[in-house]
C-alpha cells in the first residue's frame, strides 16, 4: 500500500500483519529486502515513496495507491499550494501516480493488480483535464479496471474473484 502520509498509513496499520516503511524511519531498504526474500508476507505500507523501489515477481502482486500523492518537503507543499491548478502540478501528480502503479511490475513478464483507493484519487483520475497527463498505457489500464468493476455489477464477491485471478496470475486475466 502506498500512502501520501503517516496519517494515511494509520488507516492500514491495524490490519493483521503489516509493516510501515518510511524514509523518515530509515527502514525502507530492510523492509523491501524482506519482501524480496519472501521473509514478510503481510501488508507493507510505503509512506510517500512512489519511485525507486522495485518489487518484482512474488515480492508484490497487489499494489494499493491510497489517496493523491503529495510532496514531502516544505517546498513541495508550497508548490502544491501555489501551483495546484497548473499543468506543472498536474503533471507531477500524474508522474507520481504512474510511479506508484509501476512498483509491482518491472518487466513484460511481471504482473500485479493495482487498486486506486480513496475518493480524492478516484476523482482526480476521473477528471479529464488530469487524465490527459497520464500515459496512454496507464489510461488503458484504468479503462480496463473500470470495465472490470462495471462488469462485477457492484458485487464484492465477483470483484474479489477478479482480483484473485490477477494476484494468482491466471492466464485469462493476464491475457486480458
Amino acid at each position: 500500500v502506498i500512502v501520501p502520509s503517516l496519517d494515511r498509513a494509520n488507516f492500514w496499520s491495524d490490519t493483521a500483519s503489516s509493516q510501515i516503511l518510511s524514509s523518515n524511519a530509515d527502514n525502507i531498504q530492510s523492509g523491501i529486502d524482506k519482501l524480496k526474500r519472501g521473509e514478510f508476507k503481510g501488508i507493507t505500507i510505503l509512506v510517500n515513496k512512489y519511485d525507486g523501489i522495485d518489487l518484482p515477481d512474488d515480492a508484490c502482486r497487489l499494489v494499493v495507491l491510497h489517496g493523491i500523492p503529495y510532496g514531502r518537503s516544505d517546498i513541495d507543499l508550497l508548490d502544491e499550494k501555489q501551483l495546484k491548478d497548473s499543468k506543472i502540478y498536474i503533471r507531477l501528480v500524474a508522474e507520481k501516480i504512474e510511479q506508484g502503479i509501476g512498483r509491482g511490475t518491472r518487466g513484460a513478464s511481471d504482473y500485479c493488480v493495482v487498486l486506486l483507493h480513496g475518493y480524492d484519487l478516484q476523482q482526480w483520475i476521473k477528471t479529464q483535464r488530469n487524465a490527459q497527463y497520464l500515459t496512454a498505457a496507464t489510461r488503458a489500464q484504468i479503462d480496463m479496471g473500470s470495465t472490470i468493476a462495471k462488469k462485477s455489477g457492484g458485487s464484492k464477491e465477483e470483484f474479489r474473484e477478479v482480483i484473485l485471478q490477477g494476484v494468482k496470475g491466471e492466464e485469462s486475466f493476464l491475457d486480458y
